[in-house]
């Protein structure tokens, strides 16, 4: 099955009284934590690779670590404005893509052994949807299949590809975690 990711690094941080994404955890701005773990996957996991963001500090990384960077120049137009430029650029490659990975850059505790689970709870599980869960609680990463392309590009405002999963909780499939700390986003300092 062919993967490809997409990076959401495009908030406002709001909440968080500063730009979270460039807070430094452990020596490193948050974002670069996820990259990191996705770094520790074999070369093959994803046939494309892109980060949307609105932050040229981001971009300048990213494209030096090999990912195809959008800018996304109304971040207040809400998260699905991200997806959408995501899926844009990905329809633009030449890649056979059957699913998407999608995944927030302001989860530094996620690690790649949750990430590999997650994508292998998605190939053998025969199933549309693919989500990481703690006890009752949802999050990302979230992996849709191609199929739901035109519905993630449907999504309007602040929502999120969760809108998509509550409508097909039939397709999905959940890759149990042990360490909620896995699932935090980090709005708060």
């Amino acid at each position: 099955m062919n993967l490809a990711l997409i990076l959401l690094a495009a908030g406002n941080s709001r909440r968080f009284k500063s730009n979270k994404l460039l807070y430094e955890i452990d020596e490193s701005p948050m974002y670069l934590h996820i990259v990191k773990e996705i770094e520790k996957l074999p070369g093959d996991t994803f046939v494309s690779k892109i980060i949307v963001t609105q932050y040229p500090q981001i971009e300048q990384e990213m494209k030096k670590r090999g990912y195809r960077t959008i800018r996304n120049a109304h971040s207040e137009w809400g998260i699905s404005h991200s997806i959408k430029l995501g899926i844009t650029a990905l329809c633009s490659e030449n890649n056979i893509v059957d699913g998407i990975c999608f995944a927030v850059c302001d989860q530094p505790f996620l690690t790649a052994q949750t990430i590999t689970a997650l994508i292998q709870t998605w190939t053998t599980g025969q199933k549309g949807i693919a989500c990481l869960k703690y006890k009752e609680h949802t999050g990302n990463p979230v992996i849709f299949h191609w199929k739901y392309k035109d519905e993630l590009l449907g999504l309007e405002g602040d929502t999120g590809g969760k809108k998509v999963l509550n409508r097909h909780k039939q397709e999905a499939v959940y890759c149990e975690i042990t360490d909620g700390r896995e699932l935090e986003d980090m709005d708060f300092q």
